[in-house]
């Protein structure tokens, strides 16, 4: 369990504590590393990565650095793999493992490298990168990964490619030693795709408004819901955020100033599947996405983050910060 952070107000600053061109959007900047129990942050324009322990981020204190980890400058962002790091590096075209020292333990070739995954069981870690003409697979830090040939993918949650334009997506299945690329087909019209914990399935956000769950191998359809009938097109694509226990998502709306916060509910069989290894075949009814609420915060709400506070119970549905 990672120790909470308490702050008054927590703020990235160009040039603040010696962090240079901490870049703002809506990738997730402050990263957690359960293995480490430090905080990563990365700075693109100097190809800098800051560690940092839980306690140099509390009250008013000084950013206190604890190591700096060093890439090429240019776009890329780091996500936590095991005892390592992963970085896909758009600048450099290649896919970096690092150790918690900072230095490189692999680099491959990845051309206009975007996105990344990490699969993390007990005796198997693949990550996962999207190339230009293909998805990299590495097991472990073998020395040569796996090219699945495609076209322009993006690993993650954003669905590649002009809004709307999407209607198909890949699933890549890493559990054996020679991965495999699926051809999933969608309902079309896809802007958002994220994977669910736990269940194993995938929620997207549609062009038409439409938010849909789809099975996370067959790739059916097993719930959906019309969150805005006027659809969204014209428009910045809305966010998509979970709770920490993945049973609440809220979409936040730029062009509206307004956040949906929607109810997941899973089948208690659907549930035990996944904690024994899931299932293939979609759940018999019992999914449902609900509306609970929807709150106008004003501005043009982008990235979102969770901010619970440690010692305070929170209500039943957590406090988000937008």
């Amino acid at each position: 369990m990672r120790r909470p952070v308490l702050t008054k107000s927590f703020l990235l600053v160009n040039g603040s504590d010696g962090i240079g061109g901490v870049e703002g959007g809506g990738r997730a900047l402050l990263v957690y590393h359960d293995s480490w129990k430090q905080y990563l942050v990365y700075a693109e324009n100097h190809g800098a990565i800051y560690t940092y322990q839980s306690d140099s981020l509390h009250g008013s204190r000084r950013f206190e650095t604890r190591s700096k980890m060093q890439l090429p400058a240019g776009h890329f962002h780091v996500l936590p793999y095991g005892a390592h790091l992963i970085a896909p590096h758009t600048g450099v075209s290649r896919a970096y493992i690092l150790d918690s020292r900072g230095r490189q333990v692999r680099s491959y070739p990845c051309g206009s490298c975007h996105g990344a995954a990490a699969f993390d069981k007990p005796g198997h870690m693949a990550a996962v990168f999207g190339c230009n003409d293909s998805v990299l697979v590495v097991h472990g830090t073998e020395p040569a990964g796996h090219y699945l040939p495609t076209t322009s993918p993006r690993v993650g949650s954003f669905a590649y490619g002009a809004p709307g334009a999407c209607v198909v997506h890949w699933r890549t299945d890493v559990r054996g030693p020679e991965p495999n690329l699926t051809r999933v087909a969608h309902r079309g019209g896809m802007l958002r795709l994220t994977g669910l914990e736990g269940a194993g399935h995938l929620v997207a956000l549609h062009i038409d408004g439409n938010i849909t769950m789809y099975h996370g191998n067959s790739g059916a359809e097993i719930a959906s819901l019309q969150l805005e009938p006027a659809g969204y097109a014209n428009q910045t694509a809305p966010q998509l955020q979970f709770d920490a226990a993945h049973s609440l998502l809220f979409v936040s709306v730029a062009r509206t100033g307004t956040v949906h916060t929607l109810d997941i509910k899973m089948p208690t069989a659907t549930a035990a599947a996944a904690a024994g290894g899931g299932s293939t075949a979609p759940p018999v009814g019992g999914v449902e996405l609900r509306l609970v609420r929807s709150v106008v915060v004003g501005g043009t709400p982008g990235a979102m983050t969770l901010a619970y506070m440690p010692g305070v119970v929170p209500p039943a549905a957590a406090n988000i910060g937008y």
